[in-house]
C-alpha cells in the first residue's frame, strides 16, 4: 500500500505535483523546481518550495504541524542526492525516503541522512 501523500491546497494553488515523480513536480508558471521539501509522515502532509525558500518559513506558510514535526528535504537535482535533515527519529526518514521512492523518485537519485551524508554535503549545506 502506498504511503499517504497530502498536499495542502496553498502548495496545490501554485504548484503542478507529479505524483509519478514528486520531485519533478513544477511550479503553475513551469520555471519552479523543487528544491526544498517537507514531509509529515503521520498525515502525509507534503510541502515544497523553489530555492532559497527556508524550511521553517515553508511551515508557517504551508504547513499544518511544527517544524519538529517534519522530516525536511534538500533535492540537490544535478547531484541526483536527496538529502533528508533534521530528525532524530530514524523510522521518520525511513517513512519520508519510502515515500519518495513510491512516489516515483528514482533508484538512482541517493537518499540519505544522517552526520556522514551532513559531511559529505557540507559546501552544499552552507547557508541553507
Amino acid at each position: 500500500m502506498k504511503m499517504k501523500l497530502r498536499i495542502p491546497n496553498k502548495i496545490s494553488r501554485v504548484w503542478n505535483i507529479d505524483k509519478d515523480n514528486i520531485l519533478e513536480s513544477r511550479t503553475k508558471g513551469g520555471v519552479g523546481e523543487i528544491f526544498k521539501f517537507c514531509y509529515y509522515v503521520a498525515s502525509g502532509e507534503f510541502l515544497c518550495e523553489t530555492a532559497p525558500m527556508h524550511h521553517n518559513i515553508m511551515i508557517l506558510a504551508f504547513g499544518s504541524y511544527k517544524f519538529g514535526e517534519y522530516v525536511r528535504g534538500i533535492y540537490f537535482k544535478e547531484k541526483k542526492i536527496v538529502y533528508l535533515r533534521g530528525h532524530e527519529k530514524e523510522d521518520w526518514l525511513e517513512a519520508t525516503a519510502k515515500m519518495l521512492r513510491q512516489y516515483g523518485v528514482p533508484k538512482k537519485v541517493r537518499i540519505i541522512w544522517g552526520e556522514k551524508a551532513a559531511k559529505i554535503l557540507a559546501k552544499d549545506l552552507e547557508g541553507l
